[in-house]
């Protein structure tokens, strides 16, 4: 089974190796690349990379490390980290003005540990989600655009808790505190 899929993966590399190679002859906007700042408010900022596929298609990485603390005095520690990607989609309204939309799968991650007088407590949440993108980019100049986006999503959590009961949700929903503007540089191929 295991020689299966691994000759399937190596097929689907070939020709995925193969047609790179042959639409290499592409615009050199097929080529590019954008790097950027994205926020969803003053304490909450992700870093954006994007690869376009063709004029109108990028594909998306998102990075977030939300927190990071430590105490100390209490010996509490908290992580949580967050990645989503996704293939974007524009479709340009007018000059310097596009419509963005398309899937975002994320997947985010959230530890903390408590020492207490006589034991520690930990809990670690898992939260994979399914996103999609609507939003608007406009070209502050040929290099430089903001966006605005919001990505309603359907999400659930797996909380893994030591000294407390496990749980698990299901999430869905349309949010404002969902809404982030993005400041994105184009650069060249590189």
């Amino acid at each position: 089974m295991v020689k299966y899929i691994v000759l399937t993966l190596v097929f689907i590399y070939s020709i995925n190796i193969g047609y790179s190679q042959s639409s290499a002859s592409q615009e050199m906007i097929s080529e590019s690349r954008e790097l950027g700042v994205r926020f969803s408010g003053f304490d909450d900022f992700n870093v954006i990379y994007k690869k376009m596929l063709d004029n109108n298609r990028a594909r998306r990485h998102r990075l977030l490390i939300s927190s990071l603390r430590y105490n100390s005095n209490q010996s509490n520690t908290t992580f949580e980290v967050g990645y989503a990607f996704g293939t974007e989609k524009r479709k340009n309204l007018k000059d310097g003005l596009a419509f963005v939309h398309g899937w975002e799968p994320q997947l985010f991650l959230s530890y903390s540990s408590t020492q207490s007088i006589s034991e520690r407590l930990y809990q670690l949440r898992i939260n994979p989600a399914i996103g999609y993108i609507l939003g608007a980019m406009l070209d502050l100049s040929p290099h430089v655009y903001l966006s605005i986006e919001v990505v309603p999503s359907l999400s659930s959590s797996i909380s893994i808790n030591e000294g407390f009961d496990n749980s698990y949700t299901i999430n869905g929903g349309f949010s404002s505190s969902s809404t982030s503007l993005s400041l994105v540089y184009r650069m060249g191929r590189f």
